[in-house]
């Protein structure tokens, strides 16, 4: 099971679950299935990686199930992200100094 932020978009969550499979092997394709509040369904990811064999060890280390050359990994919430608040929407004042913030922390 993979732990992350499950508030971002699919395609955020997409592009961490590849760079975290990246290490085990060459991952040609990642989506991603967050259950939004409200669903019942467990939020889950689809990696399909180069090779079964890769596969194989993503699925060992995650905690996934292999099909072929594809992998289902269970996705969670981090501790930090669920007791974080909702962030304010890109184009306010709140949204806008957010954003700032956040690409004041990752240069």
């Amino acid at each position: 099971m993979l732990q992350m932020d499950l508030a971002r978009s699919c395609e955020e969550l997409a592009g961490e679950v590849g760079e975290r499979c990246s290490a085990l092997g060459q991952v040609i394709k990642v989506t991603a299935y967050p259950a939004r509040s409200g669903a019942s369904a467990r939020p889950f990811a689809i990696v399909s990686m180069a090779l079964r064999l890769e596969a194989e060890s993503v699925a060992a280390t995650f905690g996934g199930r292999t099909v072929g050359n594809s992998v289902v990994i269970f996705l969670e919430a981090t501790a930090e992200a669920a007791v974080r608040p909702a962030a304010a929407p890109p184009g306010t004042a709140a949204g806008n100094s957010s954003l700032r913030a956040m690409l004041r922390e990752s240069t």
